[in-house]
C-alpha cells in the first residue's frame, strides 16, 4: 500500500516518516508528504479507476475524521500540492536530512499541476464505518453497566502529552466534569523528540506523565493510555495502564520519574515498574489512542 513513486525506494519512504514524526508533526502534514511521493495516495487509487464506481468502507484513525488525511486518503480528492509538501520539509528543518531522493522529487515537480493529485474524484464514494467516537461510546455503555458514571471528553485531543496529561489532571482535581467517575478521550498527541531520546511511544509516555500529574489526588484513581491498533510506536507494545500506587513503587525504587519523562524513555521505566505495560498485539483496526480515567468511589 505505500507504493512510493519511482524514485523513492521504500526505505527513504520511512526514513522520511521516521524524521517528521520525531519533528512531532501532526499526521496531516505528515501526509501532505507521503501523498506527494505515492502513486495511490491522496486520491490517486480512485483516479487510476476511473470512470468505474469506487465505493471505500473506511475505519478512521484520525482526529476529526477528514476523509483527506484517513491512510492518505487514496480514494478522495487532495487539496494539498506538491509545494505543500515541499514546505512541510522546509517547516520543520528537514530539507537537509531527508533523502535526497524526495527533496528532488518534491523540487521538480514543485510547480507541476499536470501530475499534482486530483483536486476532485467524482467517481469515488467514500463511507466511515469505525471512529474513535463509536469506540468511546461502546466504552461509556460497558462503564454504565459495570456501575460507573462515564462521560466523554473529546474525541479530538491534540497537544504535547505532558500537557495535556497535566492539564486533564488538574480539570478531575477541581471537578471541572462534575460527580463522573470515569473520564474517557480520544486523542492523537504528538510528542516533540528530542534528538538523544530514549524508547517509548505516545501512550507510555501520557501514562508516565499521569503518574505525577496524578499525584495530589486524594483517592484512588486509575490512568490507561492505548492505541487501538495495539502498536504504541513499539511492536507489541499498545501503551500503559498506571494508578495511584505506581508513584509508591516508583519512590521506593528512587526512581526520578521526570528524568524519564525528559529523556522521552519511559518505556525502560515502565517495564521495571512492573507489570503497566499493556500488550495485547496487533488488533486488526485502528480508530487512533484512547484514554481512561477511573476515579475511586470514595472521593
Amino acid at each position: 500500500m505505500p507504493y512510493p513513486v519511482n524514485s523513492v525506494s521504500i526505505e527513504d519512504k520511512q526514513k522520511i516518516t521516521e524524521l517528521l514524526i520525531k519533528c512531532g508533526v501532526e499526521i496531516r502534514e505528515i501526509n501532505i508528504v507521503r501523498k506527494h511521493i505515492s502513486k495511490i495516495k491522496g486520491g490517486q487509487l480512485g483516479k487510476f479507476f476511473l470512470p468505474t464506481p469506487v465505493i471505500s468502507l473506511i475505519i478512521s484513525d484520525v482526529v476529526g475524521n477528514d476523509l483527506t488525511a484517513i491512510a492518505s486518503g487514496p480514494t478522495t480528492f487532495d487539496s494539498a500540492t506538491f509545494k505543500d509538501a515541499y514546505n512541510v520539509l522546509k517547516k520543520y528543518k528537514l530539507l537537509r536530512d531527508a533523502p535526497i531522493s524526495i527533496t528532488e522529487f518534491l523540487k521538480i515537480n514543485l510547480n507541476n499541476k499536470l501530475i499534482d493529485n486530483p483536486k476532485q474524484l467524482n467517481n469515488c464514494e467514500n463511507h466511515i464505518i469505525g471512529t474513535n467516537q463509536i469506540a468511546l461510546e461502546a466504552m461509556v455503555k460497558s462503564a454504565s453497566d459495570q456501575g460507573f458514571n462515564p462521560t466523554i471528553i473529546t474525541t479530538e485531543q491534540r497537544g504535547d502529552p505532558q500537557d495535556i496529561a497535566n492539564q486533564r489532571a488538574n480539570e478531575i482535581l477541581t471537578k471541572k466534569f462534575g460527580e463522573h467517575d470515569v473520564f474517557l478521550l480520544g486523542s492523537e498527541t504528538t510528542p516533540n523528540l528530542p534528538k538523544n531520546h530514549g524508547s517509548g511511544g505516545r501512550n507510555q509516555h501520557y501514562a508516565a506523565c499521569s503518574i505525577l500529574a496524578m499525584k495530589d489526588y486524594p483517592g484512588e484513581w486509575v490512568v490507561a493510555s492505548v492505541a487501538t491498533d495495539g502498536v504504541d510506536f513499539m511492536p507489541g507494545i499498545a501503551g500503559a495502564i498506571v494508578d495511584n500506587k505506581s508513584l509508591e513503587i516508583a519512590n521506593s525504587k528512587n526512581y526520578d520519574i521526570q528524568s524519564f519523562i525528559d529523556k522521552y524513555d519511559t518505556y525502560p521505566f515502565l517495564e521495571a515498574l512492573g507489570n503497566l505495560l499493556i500488550k495485547i498485539g496487533d488488533s486488526g483496526t485502528n480508530v487512533g489512542d484512547v484514554i481512561i480515567y477511573i476515579l475511586g468511589k470514595d472521593y
